[in-house]
């Protein structure tokens, strides 16, 4: 039975203003620091899936991170908006994972004190999305909102959402 829900964060949770761009986001935020007043003149936040987060999902399950990137997480405007629904917030370079290697979730799931079965992982990344099966928890590749919550709905017998 799902006990967790574990995000990605980059192209998940956030993303960037410009839909064209396809690089790393802590290298796009190295880019355009100093550049903007605010983060979230070149951010946006995944504000349909917070939303679903927090009306169905927030008191029923934990919520957590999962990502590779080191500073957007952590930025001052960023860091509240995700604190108040995800704990824990997990960096795989503090942990010494890479999210490529099944390794890291097991090492993840350690921490949460869950078997891997219990943990569902969210990423739009086809490796680690691989790397977390290979580790045995149930997965979602992320390719849109509407989609990953309806593949969220029928791993958590949640039907509220579909």
């Amino acid at each position: 039975m799902i006990q967790t829900v574990l995000f990605d964060f980059a192209r998940v949770l956030l993303f960037v203003q410009d839909r064209a761009y396809q690089g790393s986001l802590s290298q796009y935020y190295q880019q355009l620091i100093g550049q903007h007043t605010s983060i979230w003149d070149c951010y946006r936040l995944n504000e349909e899936l917070l939303t679903v987060l927090k009306n169905t999902y927030q008191h029923q399950y934990q919520l957590a991170i999962l990502t590779a990137s080191e500073t957007l997480p952590r930025h001052p405007e960023v860091a509240p908006k995700l604190t108040s629904l995800f704990n824990p917030i997990l960096l795989a370079k503090e942990l010494g994972v890479s999210k490529d290697q099944p390794a890291c979730y097991t090492t993840v799931c350690k921490i949460l004190q869950k078997k891997p079965t219990e943990v569902v992982f969210i990423d739009d990344s086809a490796r680690n999305v691989a790397a977390a099966q290979t580790a045995g928890l149930p997965t979602i590749h992320f390719s849109d909102t509407q989609s990953a919550l309806k593949e969220l709905a029928l791993l958590t017998h949640d039907h509220s959402t579909l």
